[in-house]
């Protein structure tokens, strides 16, 4: 085969098109058989013959006739040509001989918007996976003049005009606020004026006036030199992926010293706020029309408090925070996996985060930090205000999804507080040498199987109210006396805290491990949903999610420390998510410290239930099919009585099964001496336990030894029963040995019931 151009063959298509529409112009119309055709006249020699038409003519008189020029104007036009033949000349050949001039900044093609980068340093981009900064160039505000807009401005002029000045009364910063804030000139900041005049104390006004708000606002303008430091951007965690953020301790004091003027942009680099992250500044905690909360307050207190605490003696921490964003990839099988239960610590007593060298859990919303800056004041508020680095999460991390989770590295403690919720108390300074010893310093390694830590706390606050008697019997009431030792603990404790202050590296506080995991919120919900199967396992598979180990850590294995996930705003019930978490602890092979924040009943069910569950040999697999059954069932049981007749049942179907294998084929039954056996030392144990976790401590010592004795008469009883039950196996069979012991365990309960009353 010859190689043809393709050129030739256009050009030969294109020629057939042309002969085929010379062809029909010349051809006539298909006109219908009836109408008969026009005759032609095919002599040639009569027809007239056409002029052609003068072209030339026509170019001639479509032209216009140009105007005559005297000799000035050809000399101007001449020079007009002249001129601008040299500027083209000059302007290619600066061109040739210089390089081209780059832009102030790059479009970098991304999908599926651009992103927008400086010239003059490598950390000021203005995009969607980045954090957008006050001191960026991009940053810009609109002036009206008149009845017009300037044009853009940028808007870090404006912050550092203004915090250059001194802010020494509270109108002084509103004003400024104003200024610097859109949003914050246009509402009425009645909650900033109530904090200030009515919460804080003369001197405390003047300590912050004078002392710590002129260091935040240095906070404030040092943020580009801090960038400069890091000289890199910062990026977003953004939903859906694995990634991580390290920020040094100075840096995160600067943002937040940003957020506390409300000077950070919003969240998306449209001027527009995203819908994927938190707040980031304090403005809906300065702005309303009412007077502020006193949990607002109080939260308020615990920044004022990080801020004096960083900025002493213009010293700062040179730690570094991390920020972990994990995803569940493996999800464990839960009905049939055959893990053991692990380790568990029940603590009435301990918070959370007092649990130190422990994995802290953090009851989050999906937007991490939840209310923080606004109105709310629950776990999770109450952790990022005292721990106020916690806060720059919500700066960064965009909300979870079903299979993630979020884990802190490095964030320190700074403030105490007292009590929950809207009687949230802001208590002084964090001093870790007042702090209380971890659980396993209390226990021991050994020994933390179902038992439960602070007793020693109770015998200390046995001792305390035999003091107080003391003191009541000795000077009448004693309250005055009371009300002066607690001002002087007060002041000793001030002093204490002082002294560390001064004297004490920030690098040695307590760096924490801080996992945040998110519940459903079955208050908007029907809460008996939470015991369907569909939600057991994306609650299971999230906690499992914030408790596996992960290679970024080398596989850390410390203990969990953790207490009532979502049973709070979200109503969870206790008992279920308790399980859970013993469940997804076990899985993952590390041991559950549990804080029941000081609820005894809660605690002592928790705790029976557990060794039951030990004594039995139950593994994560059979609990998790209870809990899957639980939903099936019609009863008003709870989750703990739902189980513990589960056992029971599982106990008596095991022994009649042991029963069944010895009889024989011609229907004649028989009974070895060992099966009997086992059944009493089953049955005697069954007892014990059900008499021993039902009592309750505070009885004397008499009620124990009479119940002991009720019990050696019950075993006796049960012997004299079961040798009975043998003898007469070959006359009545299988059916009489079910009617008694059904018969004896029913009087057992009735005398176990007894007991307890």
């Amino acid at each position: 085969m010859e190689n043809i151009n393709p050129f030739t063959l256009s050009q030969r298509k294109n020629k057939k098109k042309r002969r085929t529409n010379q062809q029909n112009s010349q051809t006539y119309i298909k006109q219908p058989l009836d109408i008969p055709k026009p005759k032609v006249n095919l002599n040639t020699t009569n027809l007239p013959n056409k002029p052609k038409p003068d072209r030339k003519r026509i170019r001639n008189l479509q032209q216009k006739p140009k105007p005559k020029t005297s000799q000035g104007n050809k000399q101007k036009q001449k020079e007009k040509s002249q001129l601008k033949t040299q500027k083209i000349t000059s302007f290619l050949n600066k061109k040739v001989n210089q390089p081209m001039s780059k832009p102030k900044y790059k479009r970098i093609p991304t999908t599926p918007r651009h992103v927008l980068k400086s010239k003059d340093n490598n950390w000021d981009y203005w995009d969607k996976s980045h954090l957008l900064l006050p001191c960026s160039k991009y940053n810009t505000w609109i002036k009206l003049i008149g009845n017009r807009n300037s044009k853009p401005l940028q808007k870090w002029y404006l912050i550092n005009t203004t915090l250059k000045c001194k802010l020494d009364n509270c109108q002084k910063f509103l004003k400024a606020l104003q200024r610097i804030n859109n949003v914050l000139s246009t509402n009425s900041l009645k909650p900033v004026k109530s904090f200030f005049e009515n919460s804080l104390t003369e001197n405390e006004q003047e300590n912050f006036f004078t002392n710590v708000l002129p260091k935040i606002q240095n906070l404030v303008l040092s943020l580009p030199h801090e960038m400069d430091r890091l000289n890199r951007p910062i990026k977003l965690l953004r939903s859906g992926r694995l990634a991580k953020e390290e920020l040094p301790q100075s840096l995160i004091a600067s943002l937040m010293a940003c957020s506390f003027f409300c000077v950070m942009p919003y969240g998306d680099y449209q001027n527009t706020r995203s819908p994927y992250l938190n707040r980031r500044n304090f403005t809906q905690l300065y702005i309303g029309k009412h007077q502020m909360s006193d949990s607002n307050c109080n939260k308020m207190k615990c920044f004022i408090n990080y801020f004096q605490i960083v900025t002493k003696n213009d010293r700062r921490a040179n730690g570094m925070v991390s920020f972990y964003r994990n995803r569940l990839v493996d999800i464990p099988k839960w009905e049939t996996s055959e893990s053991k239960l692990s380790n568990l610590i029940i603590n009435k007593h301990l918070r959370i985060e007092d649990c130190h060298k422990h994995l802290q859990v953090d009851f989050a919303n999906k937007f991490i930090g939840g209310g923080v800056l606004s109105n709310g004041c629950v776990q999770e508020e109450i952790r990022f205000a005292i721990c106020p680095e916690l806060v720059v999460s919500c700066m960064i991390i965009e909300k979870m999804k079903k299979n993630e989770t979020v884990l802190i590295i490095g964030a320190k403690r700074y403030s105490n507080y007292t009590s929950y919720g809207s009687d949230f108390t802001f208590n002084g300074a964090y001093n870790p040498e007042d702090e209380g010893g971890d659980p396993k310093d209390v226990l021991g390694e050994g020994e933390s199987n179902g038992k439960e830590i602070g007793k020693e706390d109770e015998k200390e606050k046995e001792k305390e109210k035999e003091k107080e008697k003391e003191t009541q019997n000795g000077n009448g009431n004693g309250n005055g006396n009371e009300y002066k030792l607690e001002k002087e603990e007060e002041k000793e404790k001030n002093k204490r805290t002082e002294k560390w202050i001064e004297n004490q590296d920030l690098n040695s506080l307590t760096k924490t491990h801080l996992i945040a995991i998110d519940a459903v919120n079955f208050s908007r919900k029907k809460p008996y949903a939470q015991y369907r199967p569909f939600y057991i396992k994306r609650e299971i598979n999230k906690i499992y999610c914030g408790f596996q180990k992960l290679k970024i850590l080398n596989f850390d294995n410390r203990p969990i420390a953790s207490g009532n996930f979502g049973c709070g705003v979200f109503q969870g019930d206790k008992e279920l998510k308790s399980l859970l978490q013993l469940l997804a602890a076990s899985e993952a092979k590390r041991e559950l410290v549990y804080c029941s924040f000081e609820d005894e009943k809660f605690s002592e069910k928790f705790s029976n239930l557990y060794k039951q569950l030990l004594d039995y040999g139950y593994t994560v697999s059979k609990l998790y099919n209870f809990l899957l059954d639980f939903n099936n069932q019609t009863n008003t049981f709870s989750v703990f009585e739902y189980i513990e007749n589960q056992i029971l049942e599982e106990f008596f179907n095991e022994v009649f099964e042991n029963d069944n294998e010895t009889f024989d084929g011609n229907n004649n039954a028989t009974i070895n001496n060992n099966n009997i056996i086992n059944i009493q030392e089953k049955i005697e144990n069954e007892t014990h336990f059900k008499i021993g976790n039902n009592i309750k401590t505070e009885t004397s010592i008499n009620t124990e030894t009479e119940t002991e004795n009720e019990n050696q008469n019950d075993n006796d009883i049960v012997k004299e029963k079961v040798m009975e039950n043998s003898e007469n196996l070959n006359e009545n069979g299988k059916n009489n040995i079910e009617k008694e012991e059904m018969q004896h365990n029913t009087n057992l309960q009735h005398k176990i019931t007894e007991i307890e009353n």
